[in-house]
């Protein structure tokens, strides 16, 4: 070959290889982060697939306290690093960026979205509760699914729509976010979250004697429906997970019917306190607000007044309601 030829040869490679660095920065500057109609490199890796993890199939009634919500016949169990997966959304979605994020789908394996800000809440409303943080987006490896989720105190959520079958990302357990779900709608069983389940007059059930109290006032919990004899177990504790979980004991009479006090928060903890009953067969669980000392409330606003409420009813394709009220 003629040292023309290999110079054209040569200059044909580097153009190859500076092409081909272009393309490989591209698309390192498209995970996370995606303008509006921006495409994907299909090998690019999973952001926010390291906030996941695989967790067990032991799956209690009662789990650190907390009831089951979630009760399929078929789903994956993850843990999450929740703030890692809000500081992702907050940092690369916005109204005209999309933030790529791996989810975790009902197989097993991560799916990838492209997720933007979707304010569906009041600028009024949605001022009050800057915690709460909402997105809508498609698939990636799946463009025909479309996806609604939120961050807020209460977890992450998800929901999909896909030709391949609606499915859902939320909490196991009631006010708990220790372990997620990734599940199919057609899997939950009768009586799950969503379905309208009249109460079992013979179930255990608690209530507390207010809505609110100041952290040195007592709380006076009274229950029914559990074994009579039986010695209850409350286990009073932050669905944050902020401060640690306490216990307290009582004994169930002869109608499994009883009743007990305590200090709402000794420790001085403010927000909501959930209260779990156990008898070891039977679990309910309530909760109750603990304000400040300078707070005159001290119970849920009722009288005379008229307020007005706004709601927010959202129906499924699996037929299953939920309804939100603020």
């Amino acid at each position: 070959m003629s040292s023309r030829g290999r110079r054209t040869q040569m200059t044909v490679r580097a153009k190859v290889f500076a092409t081909a660095a272009i393309v490989t920065s591209i698309g390192a500057v498209l995970v996370g982060a995606v303008p509006s109609g921006a495409s994907l490199n299909p090998r690019a890796n999973l952001p926010g697939k390291n906030l996941w993890a695989h967790a067990g199939a032991n799956l209690p009634a009662v789990r650190h306290g907390a009831v089951r919500d979630i009760r399929a016949s078929k789903m994956r169990t993850f843990t999450l690093q929740k703030s890692g997966l809000r500081a992702l959304l907050k940092s690369r979605a916005t109204h005209t960026r999309s933030a790529v994020v791996s989810l975790p789908s009902p197989s097993g394996k991560f799916q990838r979205f492209a997720l933007k800000t979707s304010n569906i809440m009041a600028p009024a409303l949605a001022a009050r509760h800057p915690d709460i943080s909402t997105y809508s987006g498609r698939g990636i490896d799946d463009p025909a699914a479309t996806i609604h989720a939120d961050v807020s105190g209460l977890g992450f959520h998800a929901s999909v729509r896909s030709p391949n079958g609606t499915w859902y990302i939320d909490p196991v357990y009631h006010l708990d976010q220790s372990l997620y779900a990734s599940y199919y709608g057609r899997y939950l069983k009768d009586g799950a979250p969503g379905t309208f389940v009249e109460r079992d007059a013979n179930a255990g059930e608690i209530s507390v004697d207010r809505g609110y109290y100041h952290a040195d006032d007592t709380v006076t919990v009274s229950g029914s429906g559990f074994q009579g004899g039986a010695t209850i177990t409350l286990t009073i504790s932050d669905p944050e997970e902020h401060f640690a979980a306490r216990t307290v004991s009582a004994d169930a009479d002869t109608t499994g019917a009883f009743e007990t006090s305590f200090v709402a928060d000794p420790d001085g903890n403010l927000e909501t306190h959930i209260v779990s009953a156990s008898d070891g067969k039977d679990s309910t669980s309530t909760s109750y607000q603990v304000v400040r000392s300078d707070d005159p409330t001290t119970d849920p606003p009722t009288g005379d007044v008229l307020r007005t409420y706004k709601l927010a009813l959202i129906t499924e394709a699996d037929g299953s309601v939920t309804v939100v009220d603020f």
